[in-house]
């Protein structure tokens, strides 16, 4: 049975229509089963195979010999990587086998513990209290016996291990290349963690002693230390997973915690602040100098924070007491400068906002650099000089037209140059390369010409580094000239993808609505991962000297997945469109019913592929409702500070007007509209000012603001200031007359639309209540609602068969209303 309590205007309605819904899904289920998503995909070194997973398949890994198309299947692998020309690694139900490509035959090497792949040419595992390593060409070596722990570099060059010897713990390194071991220390206690350095051979190791407190160990290969010479201290109540280090300057940074201690018995609390951290353990920032050997804390009087630098002495300090975030909407300000040993503090800089990547740290270089007023500039911390970057530059760096207040003020960063003479920005368009001596500003690519976006292709991850603040982190970008780089063209939606060859901009995939989620660049080929909604995902390799290519798409030629168009509202400065999702039957002169989709800016959909399922979060699928007959729109639409709602209607109606008139198919009488979270606030909302859609779904949204703004973060509201600077970009509603202008629940008696409202019980995000005071709202009206209550279920569901559930009521809501 299902945890869920689902309540209508008329019970016996509502369970019949559930039950009718639920026979109507297990065909659209079969219908849609032989579909199959690629997910995971790598090529060879050589580009000659290919190997994949896909979804819905008996199989669970495809390799494909690209030279002549023919496929294998494996199933029960669980992971898998490309060795040399001749072997791919696979992980097949526990086992760690290889796969001669050739041959088509696994051969087992054995169930492991630990096993890493070295240099492409072996099995370093860790197995029953023995390290070994396996070559692929049998070349063996012995096995390393009683290891308790092993770890291995992230170079997969060396590693560590330990061993237990009459009661004590001995600490050896292994070279992988020649299976030689040193031994490193000898300790008493348990073994916590061992930290590497990933770029160089420093290495901490975390040891908890008898009486509670750790001993550290560091060894600095760089600064020429013995590798029998190992630093040491003691320290207490640390943090162990808050260790980081710098290689080059021979720290290790840490944090201790210490729980206050909290009065007791009192029946009254008196709350000074909402923000109460009496009983919350409090994190001290610490240095450990492993080679002036001094421990220190990284705080000084009057600074909220202090940020670690490349610079030997010298440390980022932020105050923020002159600011108080109610002042501002929620938002914190804070004023930097720069102290330590050596000097005084010297002032930064006045009022940045907190926000991420707002002012950046090179952690391999001594400058910092920040945004301010439009303009992008550099500090050095040595010289303590300040210099503007972008002040003379004709670029636009400011985004004046950010999402949220909260939102950065700039158009991001692409990273630091490995060199640390440069950091690489984005303008409006462009992509910069800004010296940080302030000497040159160049533009690397052309898009403003044609108002194409230029943004660099690659992984979102950030690099572990000492600063270990992502507010103050961005890339580091390899050495070299070459980039990959996606083009975007806000009109279209359609993006490109190019290779950036020093100052040659080479085209490797056209424009068209579609997404790139994975690139790699090498000697002889660019590989990426391309989709859209009506092509499945695929990879391709294409090769840089020839321009042939190979791709791994088989499928999306076989499949009818209906037209996409966008369609833009005039007047508005290209900030209001709609990407209209036809259905596959389409015929021209025919009729069909439209679903609008809501949550802020949708638009983008248009490049996303989705396969018709039922195991929806949200209980929405687009690609599920033009397989059967309807057409989708996402809309991008415009939201107003302090007064999130304000065009919301008027551009809702003028784009569904266009979209009417320029599409004669879309039958005007049969209009739906669906929304979940803030998308579920709007349709709450446009439902109360609207009479032209003939059903509507809100999941989880907002219906009373007022509520919403007093609820407590993480107990069903997102926190006073959080709704001040986020999603609904409004200012304290106490005196304020817009709240209740966007205020669902003020407009429940304008309401005609049947409403379908949904919640999970356990939403921490928004409470349940609000999808409970808008249906009892209704319901004392005598209005048409239904409300469905999933028990335990968090902000979007988790369990499938309450996915399945919930997609198969709105479906069946839909055909009822609309078809």
């Amino acid at each position: 049975m299902k945890a869920i309590k689902f309540l209508g205007t008329m019970l016996f309605f509502a369970v019949t229509s559930a039950c009718f819904a639920q026979a109507d899904c297990d065909a659209v289920n079969k219908r849609f089963s032989a579909w199959q998503k690629q997910g995971q995909g790598k090529f060879s070194e050589k580009g000659d195979w290919f190997a994949y997973t896909k979804s819905g398949a008996q199989d669970s890994l495809f390799v494909v010999d690209t030279r002549n198309g023919i496929e294998k299947g494996l199933n029960g692998v669980s992971s898998f990587n490309f060795l040399d020309a001749h072997f791919l690694a696979v992980k097949k139900e526990g086992a760690d086998m290889l796969f001669d490509l050739k041959l088509g035959q696994l051969k087992q090497i054995g169930t492991k513990e630990y096993g890493v792949w070295h240099s492409n040419k072996g099995l370093v595992w860790k197995n029953a209290g023995e390290v070994g390593y396996i070559s692929v060409n049998g070349k063996n070596r012995k096995p390393i016996p009683q290891v308790d722990f092993f770890q291995l570099h992230p170079s997969q060059n060396w590693g560590i291990y330990t061993t237990e010897v009459a009661g004590s713990t001995e600490v050896y390194s292994l070279n992988v290349g020649d299976w030689k071991q040193q031994q490193l220390l000898r300790f008493s206690g348990k073994l916590k963690r061992v930290v590497y350095n990933p770029d160089d051979n420093f290495f901490v190791i975390a040891v908890e002693k008898a009486d509670g407190s750790t001993q550290l160990f560091a060894q600095n290969v760089t600064v020429k230390q013995s590798m029998h010479k190992v630093k040491t201290v003691i320290v207490k109540d640390i943090a162990v997973n808050s260790i980081s280090v710098d290689s080059r300057n021979g720290k290790v940074y840490f944090n201790t915690l210490s729980v206050p201690k909290v009065a007791t018995g009192k029946s009254v609390l008196f709350a000074e602040s909402l923000k109460d951290e009496s009983a919350v353990p409090q994190n001290k920032s610490m240095v450990w100098n492993t080679l002036k050997e001094e421990v220190y804390a990284l705080v000084e009087p009057g600074f909220s924070e202090m940020i670690p630098t490349a610079h030997p002495d010298r440390y980022i300090g932020i105050k923020t007491e002159r600011y108080d975030p109610r002042d501002y909407n929620g938002l914190s300000y804070a004023d930097y400068y720069i102290s330590g040993k050596d000097i005084d503090e010297v002032l930064i800089e006045r009022k940045l906002p907190l926000l991420y990547r707002q002012l950046l740290v090179a952690p391999h270089a001594e400058y910092l650099a920040y945004f301010k007023e439009g303009n992008w500039w550099s500090y050095n911390i040595g010289t303590m000089v300040k210099k503007c970057l972008t002040c003379n530059v004709a670029a636009h760096f400011e985004n004046t037209l950010p999402n949220y207040p909260y939102s950065v003020r700039h158009f991001e960063t692409m990273g630091w140059s490995a060199d640390g003479r440069d950091l690489l920005v984005y303008s409006k368009y462009d992509i910069w390369r800004l010296a940080l001596d302030g000497s040159s500003a160049e533009v690397l690519t052309t898009g403003s010409k044609a108002q194409t976006v230029f943004r660099h292709a690659v992984e979102k991850t950030l690099p572990k580094s000492f600063i270990s603040n992502s507010m103050y982190e961005t890339k580091i970008i390899p050495s070299g000239n070459k980039f990959v780089l996606t083009a975007y063209r806000h009109v279209s939606e359609g993006q490109a993808l190019y290779l950036l060859n020093g100052k040659r901009l080479l085209e490797i995939c056209g424009f068209a609505n579609q997404q790139f989620d994975y690139t790699k660049l090498t000697e002889k080929y660019l590989v990426y991962k391309a989709e859209s909604f009506n092509k499945f995902p695929y990879f391709v390799r294409h090769d840089l000297k020839s321009g042939k290519t190979w791709s791994s798409d088989k499928q999306s030629d076989k499949v009818n997945f209906g037209k996409t168009k966008v369609i833009t509202l005039e007047g508005t400065a290209n900030r209001v469109k709609g990407a209209l999702l036809y259905p596959t039957d389409y015929k021209p002169g025919a009729k069909y019913p439209l679903i609008v989709s809501l949550y802020e800016r949708e638009a983008q959909e248009i490049n996303k592929f989705r396969l018709p399922t039922l195991a929806n979060s949200a209980g929405f699928n687009a690609a599920l409702y033009t397989q059967n007959g309807y057409f989708v729109l996402y809309p991008d639409l415009r939201y107003t500070h302090d007064n999130v709602l304000e065009s919301f209607q008027t551009d809702l109606d003028g784009l569904l007007d266009k979209v009417i008139e320029e599409e004669q198919a879309v039958n005007a009488d049969k209009l739906g509209i669906i929304g979940h979270s803030f998308g579920g606030f709007q349709v709450m909302h446009a439902v109360g000012h609207t009479h032209r859609f003939k059903a509507a779904v809100a999941g989880a949204g907002v219906s009373d603001l007022m509520d919403f703004y007093f609820t407590e973060h993480g107990k069903g509201g997102v926190g006073m200031f959080a709704f001040e600077f986020a999603q609904y970009r409004s200012k304290m509603p106490v005196g304020n007359s817009n709240i209740l202008l966007n205020n669902p629940l003020s407009f429940a008696d304008k309401v005609t639309t049947p409403l379908f409202l949904w919640s999970g019980t356990n939403d921490s995000q928004v409470h349940h209540r609000n999808s409970e005071k808008m249906y009892k709202a209704l319901w004392r009206q005598k209005k048409e609602a239904y409300l469905a209550l999933y028990d335990k279920e968090s902000h979007a569901l988790d369990k499938e068969e309450n996915q399945k559930d919930l997609s198969c009521r709105i479906l069946n809501f839909f055909e009822e209303k609309l078809k």
